[in-house]
Parts: C-alpha cells; sequence; structure tokens
C-alpha cells in the first residue's frame, strides 16, 4: 500500500481539498467498502450513511425555514422608511421566495408609502401573483396607491375579472386614477368585442379633466370606430372649452369619414375662437 509522504497515511484517503462535505463522506464510505470484506458491516455502514444524509437535509430545510421567518419577523419590525429601502434594494426573487412573503407583508403595512413603493417594486419585477392585492389596493383611500394598484394590473398579463375593479375607477375622485383605468380597458381584446362597459364610457364624456378625455375618445375610437364617431360629432357641439373642442377636432382628425371632415371643417369656419378655428383648419388639411 502506498503513503503519503506528507501525511503518512495511505494515498487512497488523501481527497481533493476543492470538494464539498458530501463528496469527503461518499469516498471514504467507498473507501471503507471496499476494504472491508464483511457484507454486513457493510450494510450497516451504508444504512448509517442515507440516514445520515436524510437527517442532515431535514435540519437545513429547517433552518431555511427559520431563516425565512425570521428575516420576516425583522422585516414588521423596521421603521417606514427602512421597510422602503429594504423594498427598493431587492433586484430578484431568490428560491425560498422570501421577498414574496415581504412585499404581501409590505402591501398590507399601514403606512400608505410602503404600500407605493411595493407596488413599484413588484410591477418592475413583473411579479403576476399579487392581483388579488391589486383588487383590493384599487379602492384604497390613498389615491396614489389606488393609482399605482392600476398600473400594476396595466403590467400584467390581463384577465377577464379585471375590469371589474378597473372600471369602478372611471369615476374615481383623482384625474390620474380615471385616466389609468380608462387606458388600462385598451388591453382586454376580449372586452373589443364584447363591448360590456362601453357606455360606461359613453357616459364619461362630460369628463373635465382634458387628458382623461383624450384617453376616452382614443378608446372609444378602440372599441368601434364607426360606432363612436357619431357621440364625438354630437359632443363637439357641447365642448365647454377650446382645450376640449381642440382634443375633439383631434380625434376627429383620425376618422377616415365625410361626416367628419365636414365637422372639422364647420369648426375652422364658424368657431367663435381664432385658436380653434386655426387648429381645425390645419387638421382638415391633413385629412
Amino acid at each position: 500500500m502506498k503513503q503519503s509522504r506528507v501525511t503518512n497515511c495511505p494515498e487512497e484517503f488523501i481527497l481533493p481539498p476543492e470538494k464539498n462535505k458530501l463528496y469527503y463522506y461518499i469516498a471514504i464510505i467507498r473507501i471503507m467498502i471496499n476494504r472491508v470484506k464483511n457484507i454486513y458491516f457493510c450494510s450497516l455502514l451504508s444504512l448509517s450513511f442515507v440516514v445520515f444524509i436524510f437527517l442532515s437535509c431535514g435540519k437545513t430545510q429547517i433552518k431555511k425555514s427559520l431563516d425565512v421567518s425570521s428575516q420576516v419577523d425583522e422585516f414588521k419590525k423596521l421603521n417606514w422608511s427602512y421597510k422602503i429601502d429594504f423594498i427598493q434594494s431587492i433586484q430578484q426573487v431568490s428560491e425560498n421566495k422570501i421577498e414574496e412573503k415581504i412585499f404581501n407583508i409590505a402591501l398590507e403595512d399601514s403606512h400608505t408609502f410602503v404600500i407605493k413603493y411595493t407596488l413599484k417594486k413588484i410591477r418592475e419585477l413583473k411579479l403576476e401573483n399579487f392581483r388579488e392585492k391589486a383588487y383590493l389596493l384599487s379602492s384604497y383611500y390613498d389615491p396614489m396607491v389606488r393609482w399605482y394598484a392600476l398600473l400594476y394590473l396595466e403590467s400584467i398579463k390581463p384577465e377577464k375579472e379585471d375590469l371589474i375593479y378597473i372600471s369602478k375607477r372611471f369615476t374615481d375622485s383623482e384625474w390620474l386614477v380615471r385616466e389609468a383605468a380608462v387606458r388600462s380597458v385598451q388591453k382586454y381584446e376580449l372586452e373589443r368585442k364584447r363591448k360590456k362597459y362601453y357606455y360606461k364610457l359613453i357616459f364619461r364624456l362630460a369628463e373635465k379633466n382634458p387628458l382623461v378625455l383624450k384617453q376616452i375618445y382614443f378608446t372609444l375610437r378602440w372599441y368601434d370606430p364607426k360606432k363612436s364617431l357619431p357621440y364625438l360629432i354630437k359632443r363637439s357641439y357641447l365642448a365647454r372649452t377650446k382645450t376640449e373642442m381642440i382634443l375633439i377636432l383631434e380625434e376627429l382628425s383620425q376618422f377616415k369619414s365625410r361626416s367628419a371632415q365636414r365637422r372639422v371643417l364647420e369648426v375652422a369656419r364658424n368657431h367663435k375662437d381664432g385658436v380653434v378655428r386655426f387648429q381645425a383648419l390645419s387638421l382638415y388639411q391633413n385629412m
């Protein structure tokens, strides 16, 4: 039997240092089995090794579980500003998904800033398993939380149930939320055929905010250009401000129809405001 010059032990027991502990255990067991010919001793040795590995793995899993639980508990104890810092530092979800557990807790936090930053982060990470939380937060008392909840729903794979909650925000008190709700409808191709919420938007044509109004016009045209055109022409006679009038004219200019052209030309000739007339004429020339 060859001896190692350094350790003065059999060379077969000299194992490469870069291997992990499990490699050592297996190698030693194999050497001992090869050198000991007693079959009963070898069987007992093998069985002991299997039990050892099973218990080691079990301890590892318990340790991981305890680690996850302790980290979640530590997060709960943090000040709201530190919670935000922690959430912003997350770049991906690890194998044990502790980040998702923390996100779930953060979305129920008493501080609205924590909820906002969490909604923003799960949107950035494109995590799709917080839909139910977003449904609840879409009617939260803070308008910015409602807005971020809608932006999250807009960023993930559409489900028809989403529209139940999105449509409730057509009449929200915050214009940002109304605008996001109207815009989100355009993600749902099935709704384009069903038109379940089409007339809800028709009733919103009296909207005062120009940015929300622009989204309403665009979404109505997305639904059905031919069906929406008469409503837009009618609305052009009821416009209360020149901003609203110009928005309607811009939308009418997207329709390739004689009725839309006639109405734009009529405004270019007869409207009392010079800016509106000039804008109408420019649009008409490009129709």
